[in-house]
């Protein structure tokens, strides 16, 4: 019997890698050889050709030797290099352009450009074009708008800071613009001279950083390099140095646009907009004319310190994540990062300077203390590099105290109902003074007469001790111990008066605005002392020791020698007064005005009262002796004088007073007189 056509033609060579034929190889399914038949089952099921795959054998690339290796290399660095001659060429184009102009681009075609982070390197961001034809309003009383901000490209190379820290302690693969243009950031018009700007350091260096000791500057640094490493800082270092007060808020204002443009546009981050931030909070007084932004510059501040990792200590080995491999599989190398000593600084500068504002603004909440900070805290005093470092040491502990009066049931600001579940006042009374026994007795001698020290010591002190002055809590401490406070409370307000009118008057415009907050918690608490009503409590010896009319008018007179002192706008015609000590002067002679009326009634009062009661045989007309105030004589009802404040009431219409002494007619409600005292002027 004669073979069949396909069994007598030529059988393809099968490849050893396998049988499948080609249908099944396209189906993806099983290739199933029939016996003795050279087609499989599917194909011979369908009626197909079934053809095997012809497979060929691969070869391998033949190896590179060590030079052609070597020559490959060479051609793609010279390539790069080429590539960045290139780049550097054009953005030095791009920026000379950009230096002439001075102004934002308006082109709405360039709106389209983003942000492009460049990996691997520090250049930061180009600037966001088309913001001219934003419609951004500004104060009426401001000449300044987004345009005049000059708005440069960054230029390649390395920034003046190390790159940001990620979890991992590597550099990440995409970091934040950390860039810094060559040019001053100070608006045209404003630019010191080199001898002015040298002073202004000088002075900053010297007279300013006494009273916030955790900015360190070397006495070697000249302005020329301050001002090239760190050219937003040393603008806020001009503006609150500055002697002329319109140079003052034009740079305030100068100073708010740029934080805008730098940190939510172009999203820098660096140590050199965290000193300058920092630096911008501590004296704002300086700015005291725009309304107040204290909050949303101290979390502003708070977002840097987390984008930077400088609040938390550096994981000691890389975690697990995908982010730590390159593009290979290959795991990153892990080299962990160690925070420098100006970092842990501004760390605990941002701790106190939000301490501050939460203990006595409290609008905000202060920043967290981690254990990370402890451990920079405890750097810092175990091997301080100068005398700022132990004091500032001494400070953040202080602060750490006042943290802990939070915690009692008087300082309760959310009104949650909280307090009602913590243990009597007279615990966490005891609980405070026994930590401040221990704090004095670990005091360095290098600070015991620090006057920046003593001040914040004497606040510390009043801050803990007037829960006396609370009628609501005096059931929780006894007798002796509420005489007791209430006399460290005196000494503690009295010590700070005291110091505070010692300082020469040039040094209060080096004082920081935490500073001010002392004084006008010192003279709300003075003003309680000398009208709270106790049988343990003498009011006329009180008066007559720390009188507090002779208080403000010592504020007063050296408030207004301040100007010409610390030489404020010299040379310029007195058309109006609006630096802050001037302005601030006439507020503080309103309140001695009402103080000194309220005085007057009150003695006025007694006097009539007690020619009422000989009248009525040693009785009031109640029927009761004179052990009570009287306010009802003759059929007439007293009340506390006061005065027309329609002249001057513009000059409490501004957030900056309101923010730092409260509204004064609130401490009747604290209080719970029994005289129903009309609210005076609000601040």
């Amino acid at each position: 019997m004669e073979a069949s056509p396909v069994q007598n033609s030529v059988t393809p060579k099968i490849s050893r890698h396998g049988k499948s034929c080609v249908n099944c190889a396209k189906a993806k399914v099983k290739c199933v050889e029939r016996n003795g038949v050279a087609s499989c089952e599917r194909c011979h099921r369908l009626a197909k050709d079934c053809q095997p795959i012809t497979r060929t054998k691969r070869r391998k690339p033949a190896k590179k030797t060590a030079a052609a290796r070597t020559a490959e290399l060479e051609q793609k660095l010279d390539g790069l290099v080429s590539f960045l001659t290139a780049a550097t060429q054009d953005q030095n184009t791009s920026h000379s352009s950009t230096v002439s102009n001075h102004s934002v681009s308006s082109d709405p075609r360039s709106d389209t450009q983003c942000f492009e982070y460049q990996t691997g390197s520090n250049v930061g961001n180009p600037p966001v074009r088309g913001l001219a034809a934003l419609d951004i309003k500004l104060s009426t009383n401001s000449s300044y708008s987004l345009n005049s901000i000059p708005v440069h490209p960054p230029l390649p190379g390395p920034a003046c800071e190390r790159p940001l820290r990620d979890t991992s302690g590597d550099c990440c693969a995409t970091d934040i613009p950390t860039a810094i243009p060559t040019v001053s950031l100070i608006p045209s018009g404003l630019e010191l001279s080199p001898a002015e700007e040298e002073n202004a350091l000088y002075y900053f260096r010297t007279n300013s950083i006494k009273y916030l000791p955790f900015m360190v500057i070397s006495s070697d640094t000249n302005a020329l390099e301050f001002k090239k490493e760190n050219p937003f800082w040393w603008l806020a270092i001009v503006m609150a140095t500055a002697k002329r007060t319109s140079q003052q808020i034009a740079l305030g204002m100068h100073i708010r646009q740029l934080l805008g443009q730098k940190l939510l546009i172009s999203g820098e981050r660096n140590l050199d907009l965290l000193w300058g931030l920092l630096t911008y909070i501590a004296w704002s007084q300086c700015h005291y004319q725009q309304r107040p932004v204290w909050s949303s510059m101290i979390q502003l501040a708070m977002g840097i310190v987390f984008d930077l990792g400088l609040n938390k200590a550096q994981p000691k080995e890389a975690p697990h994540l995908l982010l730590n491999f390159d593009a290979r599989g290959c795991p990153k190398p892990f080299i962990p990062v160690v925070g420098s000593q100006q970092e842990k600084r501004a760390l605990l500068c941002l701790y106190s300077l939000s301490s501050s504002f939460s203990l006595y603004v409290q609008k905000i909440d202060t920043l967290r203390w981690t254990p990370y900070a402890g451990e920079c805290l405890k750097i810092l005093s175990e091997k301080p590099e100068s005398l700022h470092d132990i004091l500032m040491a001494q400070i953040i502990r202080l602060q750490l105290i006042q943290e802990r009066v939070k915690d009692a049931p008087w300082y309760d600001t959310t009104g949650d109902g909280s307090t009602a579940f913590k243990a009597p006042a007279i615990f966490y009374l005891k609980a405070l003074k026994n930590q401040m026994e221990t704090f004095r007795q670990q005091i360095p001698n290098e600070v015991r007469e620090n006057c920046t020290f003593l001040m914040h010591l004497y606040n510390t002190e009043l801050t803990i001790h007037e829960i006396v002055l609370s009628k609501e809590y005096l059931a929780d401490i006894p007798d002796s111990q509420r005489l007791e406070s209430l006399c460290m409370c005196f000494q503690s307000v009295k010590s700070w008066f005291e110091l505070y009118f010692s300082t020469p008057c040039r040094d209060h415009t080096s004082f920081t605005f935490p500073i001010y907050t002392h004084m006008a918690h010192c003279m709300v608490v003075l003003y309680r002392l000398s009208v709270f009503e106790d049988p343990q409590w003498d009011i006329q010896l009180v008066r007559q020791q720390l009188d507090l009319s002779l208080i403000l008018d010592q504020i007063m007179k050296t408030w207004e020698n301040v100007k010409s002192e610390a030489g404020l706008d010299a040379g310029l015609a007195k058309v109006d007064d609006v630096d802050i000590y001037t302005s601030n002067s006439k507020k503080i002679g309103l309140i001695k005005t009402w103080w000194d009326a309220k005085v007057a009634g009150e003695a006025s009062s007694n006097a009539s009262s007690n020619k009422f009661a000989n009248v009525n045989g040693s009785e009031n007309g109640n029927g009761n002796m004179g052990t009570e105030p009287i306010y009802h004589t003759q059929g007439q009802t007293f009340e506390p004088p006061t005065f027309n404040m329609d002249t001057g009431q513009d000059l409490w219409d501004d957030g900056w007073w309101q923010d730092v002494f409260g509204t004064w007619g609130n401490q009747f409600d604290i209080m719970n007189h029994q005289v129903s005292v009309p609210a005076p002027v609000q601040l």
